[in-house]
C-alpha cells in the first residue's frame, strides 16, 4: 500500500488520539452533568474512530501509530497550564469546540487527495460524525451565558 495512504491515515489516528486526551481533560474539569455526559459521548465517538482507523491501517498492511506525538504533547501540555486556574464549562465548551473545528479542517485538508477510495469514505463518515459534535456543542453553549 501507498506509504502516504498509511502516513495520512496515521496523521488522522494521531488527531483522534489528541480529541481523546482533551475530551478526558474536559470531563474532568466540567461541572454540569448535562455537559459532563455530552463530552462522554464525544469522546466515545473519538474512541470509535481511533478503532476504524487503525483496523484500516493494519487492513492496508501498515501498523497503527498511537500517541499524541510532538505537536499533541505540547498541545497538552499549554492546555494544562492555561487551565490551572479552572475553566468555567463555557470554557470547556469553546475548547471543545474549537477542537472540534481544528479536527475537520485537518482531516478535510489532508483526506481528499491522499486516501483511496475506502479510506476516503471512512474519513467523510468520521467527519460527518465530527460536524454533528459541533453543532451539538454551539447548541449546549447557548445554556451558558459569556462572564
Amino acid at each position: 500500500m501507498d506509504n502516504k495512504t498509511l502516513d495520512t491515515l496515521n496523521d488522522l489516528l494521531k488527531g483522534e488520539e489528541m480529541a481523546i486526551t482533551s475530551y478526558s481533560r474536559f470531563i474532568q474539569e466540567a461541572r454540569d452533568e448535562e455537559l459532563k455526559n455530552k463530552l462522554k459521548e464525544i469522546q466515545k465517538d473519538h474512541n470509535k474512530h481511533s478503532q476504524l482507523i487503525s483496523e484500516r491501517i493494519i487492513e492496508l498492511g501498515g501498523t497503527p501509530k498511537y500517541g499524541l506525538g510532538m505537536a499533541g504533547v505540547m498541545a497538552d501540555v499549554k492546555y494544562a497550564v492555561e487551565s490551572m486556574g479552572g475553566r468555567s464549562d463555557r470554557e470547556i465548551l469553546e475548547g471543545a469546540k474549537l477542537g472540534e473545528d481544528q479536527g475537520v479542517a485537518m482531516a478535510e485538508k489532508v483526506a481528499n487527495d491522499k486516501l483511496d477510495e475506502k479510506s476516503l469514505k471512512l474519513v467523510h463518515d468520521i467527519m460527518q460524525v465530527d460536524h454533528h459534535h459541533i453543532q451539538s456543542l454551539e447548541k449546549l453553549l447557548e445554556k451558558y451565558p459569556k462572564q
